[in-house]
């Protein structure tokens, strides 16, 4: 479940005290973890590299089935957008665009 990669934030926010005499729980920093929990819930603890990198396999997965490149190109370009510093994407986004110079086979 997603949720788990909101905990680090959640736990971050969150003080927890508890005595073993009172066996009380005292929570500081509530409102940022309940902020935290919400905000992780609707967003559902995706990034913008979650979203590349499903773009790029899937720009991998239409290579492997023999799809067109127009369309796994944009895909690879979508990946690009989201994330223009990742190597891997740009690399497949140029060996799918043919340089300009390429002549075709006589």
């Amino acid at each position: 479940m997603r949720l788990t990669r909101c905990l680090p934030a959640l736990q971050a926010g969150l003080q927890i005290r508890v005595s073993a005499t009172e066996q009380t729980l005292s929570v500081r920093g509530y409102g940022l973890a309940v902020a935290s929990l919400v905000a992780c819930l609707a967003a559902g603890c995706d990034t913008i590299a979650d979203e590349a990198r499903r773009e790029y396999f899937k720009a991998l997965e239409l290579s492997k089935t023999g799809h067109p490149q127009e369309e796994q190109l944009a895909h690879i370009d979508r990946a690009v957008q989201l994330a223009p510093t990742a190597a891997g994407y740009l690399e497949l986004r140029a060996n799918l665009i043919p340089p300009p110079f390429a002549r075709p086979h006589s």
